[in-house]
């Protein structure tokens, strides 16, 4: 399975209940706001972009989605916190958008992206210069604000734009001619190259917005150094043309360990962007990993089941496989083989099977084996004697 899809973690967006479709719209809105040339407002504290979805339609054609499902889309990826939304009623009905709490989830952890490109501006969603919305309800608030929200989303954390320290951080890099988009910046280099670490606990104002601030702004993170060096290549390459295949018309680098290309060239109406894509022999550790995953939670089902059948734990061992065939009984044995191998077409009929005998001629052995053997299957079961209560 190819572990990422336009750079999204694919078992992340199966995850959310999304699909390619849902991936496409995504990459086009991300890829749209990093471009610097959608219309912006300050909603209630927080930066949103405006989407048009009469652009989406003519911009993607391919996708034949009508304006209501792309609205849908783009609503249910609100719902699940990917995206945020919020709907502006003034002279008109505007939808606007920005990336959620849980955007960050769908990057793929093993090959960082960043957003080094500057697409051009789209015909049918262009760079307007008039101010759409003067509403009460649209509020700028204070920086301290907007920066803190922002580090909290990124780095997961709770800080409070209240904190007098954290203010006073704040303001001596805004006296000093740095923007919010310059303290974005730089949360976003150093979460890159921090979180999951164990200098992740340093993502934090004191250490963001002290004296070493400007040297973190004019750093790359590590996302941004591989997009780079993706892009260059790109550049250097004679065609333009879509690389869906990742072939050699385009000299994208290739693994170390099984050749294969680690990128995918993809052309779109602002330009073409190369996506990072994942190996052979990391799509084989994926899957391989996917079947440890998957044998875990196999096991640990037939504990489960094991656990709840009541059965007495000396007839846990007892299965077809170590049968005494010296004991005669070769009869019972059959039908034990009979009634497993058609065990899913009786519980469809809801049929059984009647045991019955003097006592010690071997039927509570006989069904802990038959009891055993499906729970290979994952069957549930319950199976006791008697004797034992």
């Amino acid at each position: 399975m190819k572990f990422t899809i336009l750079g999204y973690n694919q078992a992340k967006l199966m995850e959310f209940g999304l699909d390619v479709i849902d991936a496409v719209l995504l990459r086009y809105f991300v890829d749209f706001k990093d471009s610097g040339t959608m219309v912006k407002e300050t909603i209630e504290g927080d930066l949103y972009y405006w989407l048009k979805y009469e652009g989406i339609m003519k911009e993607l054609p391919m996708l034949n989605l009508k304006k209501d499902s792309i609205y849908r889309r783009f609503k249910n990826m609100a719902e699940v916190e990917i995206l945020k939304h919020r709907t502006i009623k003034s002279k008109g009905v505007y939808s606007y958008y920005n990336i959620g709490s849980k955007y960050l989830s769908l990057l793929s952890d093993s090959i960082p992206i960043g957003p080094d490109y500057n697409p051009k501006p789209s015909d049918y969603n262009p760079e307007q210069k008039i101010n759409l919305l003067k509403d009460k309800s649209i509020k700028n608030n204070n920086i301290y604000s907007q920066v803190i929200d922002y580090l909290n989303k990124a780095a997961g954390t709770k800080y409070k734009a209240s904190n007098r320290k954290t203010k006073q951080l704040i303001k001596a890099r805004v006296n000093e001619g740095f923007s919010l988009g310059d303290f974005c910046k730089v949360i976003d280099n150093k979460a890159s190259e921090w979180m999951n670490t164990n200098m992740e606990k340093y993502l934090r104002p004191q250490t963001l917005f002290g004296p070493k601030f400007e040297g973190y702004l004019n750093q790359r993170n590590r996302g941004e150094q591989r997009m780079e060096a993706l892009n260059q290549v790109l550049k250097r390459s004679k065609k333009t043309e879509l690389d869906s295949a990742c072939n050699n018309n385009y000299v994208i680098p290739k693994c170390e360990v099984c050749g294969e290309a680690v990128g995918i060239a993809v052309k779109m109406s602002f330009g073409t962007r190369v996506y990072p894509r994942a190996c052979r022999c990391r799509r084989e550790a994926y899957e391989r990993q996917q079947m440890v995953d998957m044998n875990k939670q196999k096991q640990i089902r037939l504990k489960q089941i094991i656990s709840n059948s009541m059965m007495n734990k000396s007839f846990r061992e007892c299965t077809l496989e170590n049968w005494n065939h010296q004991l005669g009984n070769e009869n019972l044995y059959n039908i034990a083989k009979k009634y497993i191998a058609k065990f899913p077409q009786m519980k469809t009929e809801n049929k059984g099977m009647l045991i019955y005998g003097e006592p010690g001629n071997g039927k509570t052995y006989f069904s802990a084996c038959i009891a055993n053997d499906l729970v290979k299957a994952s069957s549930s079961y319950m199976c006791w004697s008697y004797s034992s209560y």
